[in-house]
């Protein structure tokens, strides 16, 4: 990513430097200039309601789109193996490089007077293309940057601590000190579950595959203290309905057929991260044979609808922030 920002800050590529190349040049190599696909969910779009005034532009904005992309791309790849602290010290590492760009291109900006708003309500780019190039692909490369710093937070919220977590607009605000631009910016993409029929059924369904609940492994003396305790908390954090009775919330640590599932009221992130931390951390509730984790909280838990949450859904959760976290690891000594 340096190099391709740096080119256009410092090298030949910069639009503000005497260019006398023309459509003639710019449309081939715009042409011969392939995107970067993005190999993760982006979770932020930028929206830049501005003209293209010139091929030209086209082909430096692509190139700032591949250089991001390239960049995402290579520190998304090996996220399973990246430990906290490896997450954190390239988090500071990015966020000091980018605020160093974005303190360059608002001095460039300045000097240059290359004012977005009058850009964008400008009828004739002809008489001054090299200042409305300018002005496209400097604002658009701080949207780039700020989205990739975005992404990278997003991708790993759950390492950084709340107070370490920037916003969009304290980039503009504090770094760029201006206002965001009222027709561009970053959004936020909302990602929304497509309910898939076959991974829903209905709460009172007669599979033909029987689930068997958990098995508790504490000795029976002190399981129905610890299994009710354990729902009172559950209740009090406003993970479970209020009306679970102590009788049916009991099932779920026998080893037994679920006749009436339990109604999961906290959302399905919260529910796949408790249970995974009561099998595969705790190790304090154990699995019937053939079955995973997901199968047996698929069969014993629904929502405030009466429908099940998927087994695939559940299992490609993302871990909670770290706030949320500690509550649900909180939540989790009450089974000890």
């Amino acid at each position: 990513m340096m190099k391709a920002i740096e080119d256009i800050l410092y090298s030949d590529k910069n639009p503000l430097r005497p260019d006398k190349r023309g459509e003639d040049y710019y449309k081939p190599i715009f042409r011969q200039s392939i995107p970067v696909n993005e190999e993760f969910d982006a979770h932020y779009q930028i929206t830049f309601d501005a003209p293209f005034v010139s091929t030209k532009v086209k082909y430096l904005k692509r190139s700032i789109d591949n250089a991001i992309a390239t960049q995402l791309n290579e520190l998304f790849r090996d996220d399973e193996h990246m430990s906290q602290n490896r997450v954190l010290f390239i988090r500071k590492k990015l966020y000091e490089s980018i605020c160093s760009y974005l303190s360059e291109i608002k001095d460039v900006v300045n000097r240059n007077n290359l004012d977005l708003e009058a850009f964008l309500i400008t009828k004739d780019y002809s008489n001054t293309l090299q200042l409305n190039e300018s002005t496209f692909v400097f604002h658009y490369l701080i949207l780039a940057l700020i989205r990739c710093y975005m992404e990278f937070q997003r991708h790993f919220i759950e390492y950084i601590e709340e107070d370490k977590q920037e916003s969009i607009d304290d980039f503009f605000v504090q770094v760029l000190q201006k206002r965001l631009p009222s027709k561009v910016g970053i959004k936020e993409i909302v990602h929304i579950d497509v309910p898939i029929v076959e991974e829903k059924p209905k709460r009172k369904q007669n599979n033909q595959v029987v689930i068997l609940s958990f098995k508790y492994t504490k000795t029976k003396g002190k399981q129905a203290d610890n299994i009710d305790a354990f729902r009172e908390e559950l209740i009090y954090r406003k993970l479970i309905s209020k009306n679970e009775s102590n009788t049916n919330f009991k099932h779920l640590f026998l080893g037994e057929k679920i006749k009436t599932p339990i109604v999961w009221t906290g959302n399905i992130s919260d529910l796949s991260c408790l249970f995974k931390i009561l099998v595969n951390v705790k190790k304090v509730l154990l699995l019937p044979q053939n079955t995973t984790i997901w199968d047996v909280v698929d069969s014993c838990f629904v929502d405030k609808d009466g429908n099940h949450f998927g087994k695939d859904r559940l299992r490609k959760q993302q871990k909670p922030a770290v706030k949320r976290l500690k509550m649900l690891e909180d939540v989790a000594t009450f089974l000890p």
